[in-house]
């Protein structure tokens, strides 16, 4: 969850009064403790998942290289035996794939036949899928040419289905299909973007390859929607390796690139293990990319566990960029509907001091609103007189009646 803390700009000017001067950041900081229990009590239950460039046409890779990869012709009587027995029994989901893994059998070595049989089916969706699994068998050892025919197809949609089988098969050659992907983006600009994702996930999905993921997605400068790329591919490392992904960072020099990866990183990380995240990020030298990995890990670990992500940073110091974690439980609706007080005290404990100030501001305000009598309350028994005077100054800033006691 995201949590955002800027205040109403129709809202006069957030006080500077938050907490009197005298309160020290270690006092606050202790609040936490004394809180957790209530958290716990009143948050169980609580749960709240990215005009191109031509030039790189002229880098890339001569295509008239031959993969190494061949398969052994199956034996033509029992195949055809086994697909005319198949063909003849009524369309099944089961079925169809039995179909489709002799079609992109067959197709290794006899692709022109294996799409010529896939036309035949006279079920559109089902053609269309024998089709694909012919494209990604034919892929699978000649990439080059099986991309050749995908881009002979003149109609947008049924080209990008294609192609997006032709890059699913050249997976089996992890740098074959990095140099065809490259090639198809840069001589069809238009769906470019469609064709790197597909490219990326199929990596990911039947290879594991999240190297060559990444390296395609570095690569692919031709694509107006790189940083997309860049965040989808560092999003999956990261939920299965993030000390690789994290150490592949280093060899990004380009700041847009390396900005795309490490945010693809973060999030990826971050909704797959928050916690292990955490300490993943809190190890992080001193930087931006520890801010940026434990702000996003702590806010994103708030809204799906607040209650253990309170504890986790109740574990260590005060420290400054644990204030959007601290800020994402004060804000969460379930505890300022539960618990408004437990929330507002959870402010004072945010270490930025114009951070703390709007978000106590907007946890009393949307307290109000639900109920504006114990929110004038609890504002009229503040202590500090220029904080009291604020929160009650608050109060006039909602539509007419509310915040007003009743006689």
């Amino acid at each position: 969850m995201r949590s955002d803390t800027v205040a109403d700009p129709h809202k006069r000017p957030p006080f500077d009064h938050a907490m009197p001067a005298s309160s020290s950041r270690r006092s606050g900081w202790s609040k936490i403790a004394a809180t957790t229990f209530a958290l716990s009590a009143a948050l169980i239950g609580f749960i709240l998942a990215r005009s191109l460039a031509a030039r790189q046409a002229a880098a890339l890779p001569p295509t008239s290289a031959k993969p190494a990869i061949r398969s052994t012709p199956p034996s033509a009587s029992t195949w055809d035996e086994r697909w005319n027995a198949l063909s003849t029994q009524p369309n099944t989901t089961a079925l169809t794939r039995e179909r489709e893994a002799l079609l992109e059998t067959l197709a290794r070595t006899d692709p022109q036949r294996a799409l010529s049989l896939a036309d035949a089916e006279g079920n559109w969706l089902t053609r269309d899928q024998l089709r694909d699994a012919s494209l990604r068998g034919w892929a699978a050892v000649e990439p080059d040419a099986a991309a050749d025919w995908a881009m002979q197809q003149t109609v947008l949609g049924e080209r990008m289905k294609c192609v997006a089988a032709v890059l699913a098969g050249a997976t089996a050659q992890p740098d074959a299909a990095l140099r065809v992907g490259l090639r198809l983006c840069t001589a069809d600009p238009e769906p470019a973007g469609f064709y790197g994702h597909m490219l990326i996930n199929a990596l990911v999905e039947r290879t594991g390859n999240f190297d060559a993921a990444t390296r395609f997605a570095t690569s692919a400068n031709m694509i107006d929607r790189q940083s997309f790329l860049l965040d989808s591919a560092f999003y999956q490392w990261a939920q299965h390796d993030p000390d690789r992904a994290y150490a592949q960072l280093a060899s990004l020099t380009d700041p847009t690139i390396r900005t795309s990866a490490l945010k693809g990183l973060i999030e990826g990380r971050s909704d797959f293990d928050p916690r292990h995240f955490a300490d993943f990020a809190q190890k992080l030298p001193a930087g931006a990319d520890r801010t940026q990995a434990l702000s996003i890990s702590l806010q994103r670990w708030a809204g799906k566990d607040p209650v253990a992500a309170l504890q986790w940073i109740n574990r260590g110091d005060p420290d400054p960029d644990f204030d959007p974690g601290i800020a994402a439980l004060a804000v969460s609706e379930t505890l300022i509907a539960a618990r408004p007080e437990v929330a507002m005290e959870l402010t004072d404990n945010i270490s930025d001091t114009t951070k703390r100030i709007l978000t106590k501001s907007r946890v009393f305000l949307d307290w109000a609103q639900r109920d504006p009598i114990a929110a004038r309350r609890y504002a009229e028994a503040v202590e500090h007189p220029a904080t009291r005077e604020t929160l009650l100054e608050d109060l006039k800033s909602l539509p007419t009646g509310a915040g007003k006691s009743k006689s």
